[in-house]
């Protein structure tokens, strides 16, 4: 009888428990998503698996506090955070799996150089480690999307990379502070419908600033397709050609390195006869032969390296290394259509030690 009472009272107690996780769950999420610095934000569902040791998140959302005009910044249409019990049997750590899809993150420049951006002073390491306080074996990224709108311009420009799959692996829950890179990521993904894109390397995402060592290139992007940035950058339409980058990036303790290898192939600007601004006329007649002597003829591509070098919040470009490389390009011999696998953290480990 009295084993009876204990079952019957121990069933009532987790299915007690089992009904309320769930809302519990919920009211602490949203909690701590609306005491993060400069923005708020607030998560649809959550549903709890107690066999898988998991909860899964609904439509999460994120937006910037006190503005009503600009999208979410972070929307996430799905989320599943499950533990690993091989890991937790085996070697007594509590490790993680999370899948995520429909993920979109919109980043809007403010265009105020007086107004710090909350989307880069926010330390987002305080809400991760709150939300997920364990290590994470990998996380899995599907169907998900970055968004870059710029406002700030006469022409507002977009630029959608979508389609994003891959994958983050060995997140800490802690940082090294000796500045080692113990995750790996490899994503890949679409920027304007054709050009493909991929993106591998180390990282240390939970640090306040995090630091990074980047491999990432873009292949086959329509010229035509990017007319409103050209336009904006140097007043001239292509109708024919196509763009790769190519890039290494590395970061440590606000330090940053790297460069980006953009080559143009097969160009063409857009037909002079149809532009009825004659100003516009000749200076696109001006960039074409530009464009034609400084091509190398026999890769038919046009191409540079800008480096770039600085603290993170400060980061330079070399003017005249970049003009020397589109005439080495030219006149020498023609940049590689390819990462050139020249540049890593290393680098930037001994100039700091030799400055000190």
């Amino acid at each position: 009888m009295a084993l009876k009472v204990f079952l019957s009272i121990f069933v009532v107690t987790l299915l007690s428990i089992r009904a309320y996780l769930p809302i519990y769950l919920e009211d602490y999420v949203n909690d701590v998503l609306n005491n993060i610095g400069d923005y708020k934000g607030q998560v649809e569902d959550i549903d709890v698996s107690l066999l898988r040791g998991a909860y899964q998140i609904e439509g999460l959302r994120l937006y910037e506090k006190g503005d009503k005009n600009n999208p979410f910044f972070i929307d996430c249409r799905f989320m599943d955070l499950s533990i690993q019990w091989a890991s937790l049997v085996l070697s007594g750590k509590i490790v993680s799996d999370i899948d995520v899809e429909g993920l979109t993150i919109d980043f809007t420049p403010t265009g105020s150089n007086k107004k710090k951006n909350p989307k880069t002073s926010t330390d987002w390491t305080v809400p991760i480690r709150e939300l997920m306080p364990i290590n994470i074996n990998e996380v899995i990224l599907k169907d998900s999307r970055v968004i870059v709108l710029d406002k700030t311009k006469e022409s507002p420009t977009k630029l959608s990379i979508d389609h994003i799959q891959g994958s983050i692996k060995n997140l800490r829950n802690t940082f090294d502070k000796g500045g080692t890179l113990p995750s790996s990521i490899q994503v890949q993904a679409k920027i304007k419908k054709k050009g493909q894109s991929k993106l591998d390397g180390k990282l240390n995402i939970l640090k306040p600033v995090p630091s990074f060592d980047v491999d990432a290139q873009v292949e086959d992007i329509e010229l035509k397709s990017l007319n409103t940035y050209f336009q904006e950058l140097a007043y001239v339409d292509f109708s024919q050609g196509t763009l790769n980058v190519y890039a290494e990036l590395a970061s440590n303790d606000q330090e940053f390195k790297g460069y980006i290898k953009p080559i143009l192939l097969n160009t063409k600007l857009f037909d002079l006869k149809a532009d009825k601004n004659f100003l516009n006329s000749i200076w696109q007649a001006v960039s074409g032969i530009l464009l034609e002597v400084l091509e190398n003829q026999s890769k038919e591509q046009f191409a540079m390296v800008i480096p770039l070098e600085g603290r993170v919040d400060d980061i330079q470009s070399g003017g005249l290394s970049t003009a020397l490389s589109i005439l080495q390009n030219a006149f020498i011999n023609a940049l590689s259509q390819k990462v050139d696998k020249s540049l890593n953290i290393g680098q930037l480990e001994i100039k700091k030690a030799s400055s000190e």
